[in-house]
């Protein structure tokens, strides 16, 4: 296996800990009912949302939908590692690392439960939505992504140490 490839198994690795430590410690260590919160600060709260849908309710909840994100992380997670693979750039590696984690941590939970643990409140700041660990990291993973390609578009975005 190459650098690239094991900073990128690191990334996710470290991202599906994180996510599903705190999952664990949301649903066993402060057992909340559904819609329960738990206030931490003054701008940050432990809410837990059973998500049957996916990132802003894009997506529906019958039997379609819930077949659809059961498969379509696998597969994207089956084409980033093979872009891992082939990666030649630390900070492409990185990115794809956390895409993978927050995807495999949020399909674990859809598996495990038919929907996924989100708990992260800051409706405070006027972010309406709760989300979770592998929430976060997809989207730092899609802002790493988009700054690598801005930084190397001469090569479709691959290239050396970027």
């Amino acid at each position: 296996m190459t650098r690239n490839m094991w900073i990128c198994l690191a990334v996710a690795l470290a991202v599906l800990a994180v996510d599903q430590g705190t999952k664990a410690w949301v649903l066993e260590g402060l057992r909340l009912q559904e819609g329960q919160s738990y206030r931490l600060s003054s701008i940050f709260a432990v809410t837990l949302v059973r998500n049957y849908s996916m990132s802003f309710g894009l997506i529906g909840t019958g039997p379609v939908a819930r077949g659809f994100l059961l498969i379509f992380p696998v597969v994207v997670v089956g084409i980033l590692i093979g872009w891992a693979r082939r990666s030649t750039s630390t900070l492409l590696s990185v990115a794809i690392g956390f895409v993978i984690g927050g995807a495999v941590g949020n399909a674990i939970d859809r598996f495990r439960f038919g929907w996924v643990v989100d708990f992260l409140d800051f409706s405070r700041l006027g972010f309406p939505w709760v989300g979770n660990p592998a929430d976060w990291a997809i989207g730092i993973g899609v802002v790493l992504l988009a700054w690598h390609f801005i930084r190397t578009p001469e090569r479709g975005g691959e290239a050396g140490e970027a």
